[in-house]
């Protein structure tokens, strides 16, 4: 199956099998669309396997709508292998969280098997409406964005996390409280709290901008300008809108990618998708994840402003939505604030909530 067709492109009922034209309903459309978004993912996730498995890292996709909470003790114990009590009782717990937290839009965990292999679970998100384009891409968006999650699990600073895995399961498993691994945590590794933060951003704003770069690409790849233009003006406002959670003080900064995207975009446009293919035309993972993590480490923000931006930017960003509820005004106030003068952070925040009042 091909990019436009999964994004859209073209579509039209007589596409449709007659069993969904014949039946109105929008579960139908949903499940057929649906049917076609796993198609798609499932050719890909062929050619993906070999980017993560190994003899170290094993990556296993489940489809929330076929994989039963019932199964979760089962599949922990045999495909997983995990069999020591605890390990077993917070792995079977984890998955049958995940199945529920990533049925839309997708969710990423991992858990060391007792053979010492890293087992990569990642719950492949469905569709909650197909009424536009922009539905089809957003469901397309958010497994995409899945998979580079998975690539991060494997490929983002491992030799520090792995190891962070292995003495919180340790612990764990000698009954240690969830409070005093994480104390411990900190007192046996450098700078733990700051690495957390930093790479914590640089996986989520990669994630994001990895499966909004992938979009570009296979629209390029089609040779459909409309297309082209199509997932352009989606990636842009679907990041333009997450940049909001610059207000909230839980994620802050972590979904703050409007300028890497908009960079990439630019980028992508200019070069063609063969740039980030492999031989035989399909995407190369490992080639784009490497990409997309460059380009969100040289955005621009330092350590220090990821570390305190829930000091900085987020606080003042809180009173001023308070003091001015309309959000034109106070983006237009916060130009004259001190404080946006020196944070480019404050800056791209500007840019990206003008452009999404005005493409909304």
């Amino acid at each position: 199956m091909e990019f436009a067709e999964i994004a859209g492109y073209g579509h039209s009922e007589q596409q449709e099998p007659e069993d969904v034209k014949s039946v109105s309903g929008d579960g139908v459309c949903q499940e057929f669309f649906l049917q076609r978004l796993r198609r798609y993912i499932t050719e890909r996730i062929s050619h993906f396997f070999p980017y993560i498995n190994d003899s170290k890292y094993q990556v296993h996709f489940l489809l929330p709508e076929k994989f039963k909470a019932e199964k979760c003790g089962d599949f922990t114990a045999k495909v997983l292998k995990v069999r020591h009590p605890a390990r077993y009782e917070k792995t079977s717990a984890d998955l049958t969280a995940a199945l529920i937290k990533g049925k839309v839009s997708g969710h990423v965990f991992s858990v060391l098997s007792e053979d010492g292999k890293k087992h990569i679970i990642a719950v492949l998100g469905g569709v909650e409406k197909v009424h536009s384009d922009d539905n089809r891409l957003e469901a397309l968006y958010n497994n995409v964005h899945t998979m580079f999650r998975v690539m991060q699990e494997k490929y983002l600073y491992p030799e520090y996390f792995d190891n962070i895995e292995r003495q919180s399961w340790l612990w764990r498993e000698k009954g240690l409280p969830e409070e005093k691994i994480s104390a411990m945590l900190k007192a046996t590794n450098f700078n733990y709290e700051k690495v957390r933060k930093i790479t914590g951003f640089y996986g989520n704003v990669q994630a994001y901008a990895g499966a909004a770069a992938y979009l570009m690409i296979k629209a390029v790849q089609s040779g459909h300008r409309d297309l082209v233009d199509s997932v352009e003006a989606f990636v842009l406002r679907r990041s333009a809108a997450m940049s909001e959670s610059l207000l909230d003080t839980q994620n802050c900064i972590l979904n703050c990618h409007y300028q890497v995207v908009k960079n990439l975009i630019i980028q992508i446009k200019d070069h063609g998708a063969a740039a980030y293919l492999d031989p035989q035309g399909w995407v190369d993972w490992k080639k784009l994840y490497d990409y997309t993590l460059s380009e969100v480490k040289n955005i621009d923000y330092t350590p220090h402003a990821i570390m305190d931006v829930r000091q900085k930017e987020g606080k003042l960003l809180q009173a001023l939505s308070r003091q001015y509820p309309d959000r034109r005004q106070m983006l237009n106030i916060l130009q004259w604030c001190p404080e946006y003068k020196s944070s480019k952070i404050l800056q791209d925040f500007i840019e990206a909530q003008l452009f999404y009042l005005k493409n909304q």
